[in-house]
């Protein structure tokens, strides 16, 4: 393979990974996954095998979300920054950890009754614009 061929085929690759995700149902998601899987393998780029192997190793994982539509975003979402509190606390004990994580949720939902005044205040204003104009 050239040096002109490993981006047309990475960008290629890239494609079809972005088709994988809009695809519904799991047939058409299987055959598709599958079929990215052993091209990607047959390519000499590092990283595109890297993925491909973590795709097939994951593969019932990722076909499983077609079928039920179910993610671990939310979970994920605590889990990380649970870690990084962790990690800033010196790995002070359990139950430091539990006051930090405490405090970071209510920061987090005061930042939220924020922005969503902020978001009440623009509708208010946009609909009295609306009723000068009407």
């Amino acid at each position: 393979m050239g040096k002109s061929e490993a981006p047309a085929n990475g960008y290629y690759s890239y494609q079809e990974i972005l088709y994988f995700c809009k695809i519904e149902g799991r047939n058409g998601a299987a055959d598709c996954i599958l079929n990215w899987i052993i091209d990607a393998s047959g390519l000499s780029m590092p990283a595109l095998n890297k993925a491909a192997a973590a795709a097939a190793k994951w593969l019932f994982e990722i076909l499983n979300h077609f079928k039920r539509h179910i993610s671990n975003g939310k979970t994920e979402g605590k889990s990380r920054p649970a870690r990084m509190i962790e990690r800033m606390g010196f790995h002070c004990g359990h139950k430091s950890m539990q006051v930090a994580i405490c405090a970071h949720d209510a920061r987090q939902a005061k930042f939220r009754k924020h922005s969503l005044k902020k978001e009440s205040i623009k509708e208010a204003a946009d609909n009295s614009s609306d009723k000068v104009a009407a």
